[in-house]
């Protein structure tokens, strides 16, 4: 029995496109099994950070900030501003 499951985890894996001899393909701290539960992508780390976060609500809070290393310029255009906060936060909230 442990074979038969062992193969059909390899064939899940293979449909998706994750790597079987990782538990977490994309490396951005959630398994890959738990990203597909909930609908995410296992391919893709698009999630945002806990710093994307504090950077988001330190511009908020009217603080200056060095995006530099966060992905919470969320158009890239070097700037942290109104816009991008508002995108990260609705993108942790679940409403994008």
């Amino acid at each position: 029995m442990y074979h038969i499951r062992l193969c059909q985890r390899f064939l899940e894996e293979h449909e998706i496109g994750t790597n079987p001899n990782l538990e977490d393909t994309d490396d951005d701290g959630m398994a890959d099994g738990y990203e597909v539960d909930e609908g995410l992508n296992p391919l893709s780390s698009d999630l945002f950070t806990i710093a994307d976060v504090v950077t988001a609500l330190k511009v908020l809070a009217g603080m200056n900030v060095n995006p530099a290393g966060t992905a919470a310029d969320a158009d890239k255009n070097g700037k942290v501003e109104m816009n991008d906060v508002i995108f990260v936060l609705q993108k942790i909230a679940g409403l994008r």
